[in-house]
C-alpha cells in the first residue's frame, strides 16, 4: 500500500512509505473479517508480476514476484522478508500462517551475468499441499544455466526465451520440473514464449500458456509455420511425473503474437480459457471453428474460449466406458491394438478440440486401428459393440 488510509480507515501508510499487508476479508460481504497483518517487507515487488495464495490444509501462505521491472540486474528493485534480502530476480516464499515468518523460499538465477530473466507466473495448491509453478526465462549460449534454488531449470545452450512448469512439495523441495526440448530455434530469438496458467483435472495439472517451437515429448510439440508467432496452447501434464500427455494449439494470423494467460476447471470437468489475440485465431483449415478476428479496433482484444474435457457428443451415453478394453501399444507410432471380451463394429478418432477426424468400421475380433495418416498428438478413439455398448480411450500419436 502507497502514502494514505487504507482498508475502511484501518491502515494509514506515511508519506514516502510502502507497506505490505496481509487482509482477510469476508467472501459474502467483502468486509474485513479481521485486522490487517503488516508483512516485514522491506522493499518493493512487479505489481503484474506477484501472485498469492494461501493453503489451508499446511497454514501456509505463499508469495512469488519479481524484483525487476525490465529484467536488467541493474533495474532490480529492493526486497527484503524480515531479515532475508533476495538476490535473484524471481522468487517463492512460504510464510507460516500463525506467526507470519518465512519458512523458506527460493530465488530465480541464471548464468547470463547481464540480462537474467526467470519469472514465475502462477502458482497453484493441489488438495495434497504440492505447489506447482510455472514460468519463463531467457537463456543465453554462452552462458547456459537457469536455475531456481539450487535447482537447474535447464541447461539450453540456445539463445531466446523459454517456459518451464514444476512441481514441489510444501517445504520447498522439487518433485519434478520440465521444460520443453526445444522451444528456440538456434541463431534466432523466440520471443514471448509465456505459461502463465495452471489448473487441475483429476491426475493431470493442465497450463495454458503461448509457444512458437516447442517439444513436450511424447510426440507433442509446437511448430508454427514460417513467419508465425507465438499462438495460444493447452499442454496436459501427468501430476506424478510431470511427463506430456495432451497438447492442443491454435492457429494463429502470420506474423501476429496470441495467448492464452489463464485456465480454470469448471464443475463439469470443462476448461474455461481467457487470453489475448492481436489480430485473428482459429484459423486452421477444416477446424471447424468460426475464424476470430480483433473486434475493438485497437491493438489488443481480449478473448475467452470453452475447452470440452473430452470430445463433445463422445462421453453423453450412459453405455459409455462399460466396455472392458486393453489398448496397446499407448503411446504408438501408428498400430493400435484393441481386445475386449465383446465384437466391436466401428470406431470414431476425435481431436483435442473434438471434432471427428476419422471413422470407419471393425473387420474382426479383437481388431487393430491405424493412426498412419494422422498427425502426432493426442486423440480420443470411441468405439461401439454390435450391441451398441460404447467405450472411449485416450491415445497419443508419436
Amino acid at each position: 500500500l502507497l502514502a494514505g488510509t487504507h482498508l475502511n480507515g484501518t491502515v494509514t501508510v506515511a508519506e514516502g512509505d510502502i507497506k505490505f499487508y496481509l487482509a482477510k476479508f469476508n467472501a459474502l460481504t467483502g468486509d474485513l473479517a479481521a485486522p490487517a497483518v503488516e508483512l516485514p517487507i522491506v522493499g518493493e515487488m512487479g505489481e503484474q508480476t506477484s501472485n498469492f495464495r494461501y493453503d489451508e490444509a499446511s497454514n501456509i501462505y505463499y508469495i512469488t514476484g519479481l524484483r525487476n521491472g525490465y529484467y536488467m540486474i541493474d533495474d532490480y528493485f529492493p526486497f527484503v522478508y524480515g531479515n532475508e534480502a533476495m538476490d535473484g530476480s524471481a522468487f517463492i516464499m512460504a510464510i507460516n500462517g500463525s506467526t507470519y515468518e518465512r519458512i523458506w523460499h527460493l530465488e530465480g538465477t541464471t548464468n547470463w551475468p547481464t540480462y537474467y530473466l526467470i519469472s514465475i507466473d502462477d502458482i497453484q495448491i493441489d488438495n495434497q499441499s504440492h505447489v506447482y509453478i510455472s514460468g519463463r526465462y531467457s537463456n543465453h549460449p554462452e552462458y547456459p544455466g537457469v536455475y531456481l534454488g539450487t535447482h537447474q531449470i535447464s541447461n539450453n545452450a540456445v539463445f531466446g526465451e523459454s517456459v518451464y512448469v514444476a512441481k514441489l512439495n510444501n517445504q520447498g523441495q522439487f518433485l519434478w520440473s520440465k521444460t520443453p526440448t526445444s522451444t528456440m530455434i538456434p541463431n534466432t530469438t523466440t520471443v514471448g514464449a509465456s505459461v502463465k496458467g495452471i489448473t487441475f483435472n483429476g491426475d493431470q495439472v493442465i497450463i495454458a500458456g503461448a509457444g512458437q517451437v516447442e517439444n513436450w515429448g511424447n510426440g507433442l510439440n509446437i511448430d508454427k509455420p514460417f513467419g508465425h508467432r507465438i499462438d495460444p496452447y493447452l499442454l496436459f501434464l501427468n501430476k506424478q511425473t510431470g511427463n506430456a500427455e495432451g497438447l492442443t494449439h491454435v492457429l494463429g494470423q502470420f506474423g501476429i503474437e496470441n495467448g492464452f494467460t489463464k485456465v480454470v476447471t469448471d464443475n463439469d470437468g470443462n476448461y474455461v480459457v481467457g487470453g489475448y489475440t492481436h489480430g485473428g485465431l482459429f484459423l486452421a483449415e477444416n477446424d471447424n471453428i468460426p475464424d476470430l478476428y480483433i473486434q475493438s479496433g485497437g491493438y489488443t482484444d481480449f478473448l475467452y474460449a470453452k475447452y470440452a474435457a473430452t470430445p463433445c457428443g463422445v462421453l453423453n451415453t450412459p453405455k459409455v466406458d462399460k466396455l472392458k478394453l486393453n489398448v496397446y501399444p499407448n503411446p504408438t507410432n501408428n498400430i493400435i491394438n484393441i481386445q475386449t471380451d465383446e465384437t466391436l463394429e466401428s470406431y470414431q478418432v476425435f481431436n483435442m478440440l473434438g471434432q471427428e477426424i476419422l471413422n470407419g468400421n471393425f473387420e474382426a475380433m479383437n481388431p487393430t486401428l491405424s493412426l498412419a495418416k494422422l498427425a502426432q498428438g493426442t486423440y480420443f478413439v470411441k468405439v461401439k459393440t454390435q450391441n451398441s455398448t460404447e467405450g472411449t480411450f485416450k491415445v497419443i500419436k508419436k
